[in-house]
């Protein structure tokens, strides 16, 4: 018998905008097939990026993750956090602060992860 159809919601919050530069950063999520994908759509001038999926792999237990492997520039002084909810149960949750410098604002969300069986 086939597991039940999950659904993931992935959800990045940034407490600053993101900054228009051609130096973008990067999203790393668990895709539908369980595999790694990576997003390039958290775009200038947001503070928010989600992605909503159903998993379509059969394989159990499976390891959902979130992460942005690269920084992302922001407006100003700020933080992130990242979530995942599993049908709609918030699962993980993690919030990590900026890094600044000579007027340089970085954000940058470590990776985070939990089971679904």
């Amino acid at each position: 018998m086939p597991p039940t159809p999950i659904t993931v919601k992935y959800e990045i919050i940034s407490t600053a905008p993101i900054k228009d530069t051609t130096v973008m950063g990067t999203i790393k999520y668990t895709d539908t097939n369980g595999a790694d994908q990576i997003a390039t759509d958290f775009l200038p001038g947001y503070t928010t990026w989600t992605k909503t999926i159903t998993l379509t792999t059969t394989t159990r237990p499976l390891t959902l993750k979130l992460s942005t492997p690269t920084n992302y520039f922001v407006e100003s002084q700020a933080s992130v956090t990242g979530k995942i909810y599993v049908n709609d149960i918030e699962y993980v949750r993690t919030t990590n602060n900026l890094v600044s410098g000579n007027n340089i604002f970085i954000i940058f969300l470590p990776e985070i992860s939990t089971v679904v069986n």
